[in-house]
């Protein structure tokens, strides 16, 4: 699976590379992918202790640790695993958000599937902290 995310990472940057330079948000959302594609760059940010690092390594901490996330989603964090990626749980630390968008574009890429199933994200209750 951690191949053939890879393969789909590539493919998402040959046809969306303009749309991603160009607009913030999703710059912001694919950053931590080219680490999840490429364990040089994951090594890398490990040792210098980069944000990225601790990025990708929540999210890979969700995938093994959420068990609302689809199936497919917990494969790919075993799979990581596997490859050698940690799983540390920085919840507070990136936002909700974003961590949600990231791991339905990693759902949306390892599925071949066009469109999301909202049915499989569906949203969270907001906490309001009066």
């Amino acid at each position: 699976m951690y191949q053939f995310f890879q393969q789909c990472f590539q493919q998402y940057l040959s046809l969306y590379s303009e749309e991603i330079a160009e607009n913030e948000r999703l710059l912001t959302l694919f950053a931590p992918f080219y680490g999840l594609a490429n364990p040089k760059n994951y090594e890398a940010w490990k040792l210098s202790s980069d944000i990225r690092y601790f990025e990708v390594s929540h999210l890979v901490y969700c995938m093994l640790h959420d068990d609302t996330l689809p199936q497919e989603l917990r494969e790919f964090g075993r799979s990581l695993q596997e490859q050698g990626y940690d799983a540390i749980g920085a919840s507070g630390t990136f936002s909700e958000e974003t961590v949600t968008d990231q791991l339905k574009l990693i759902y949306t890429m390892i599925t071949k599937n066009g469109m999301t199933r909202p049915d499989l994200f569906p949203p969270r209750e907001e906490t309001s902290s009066d």
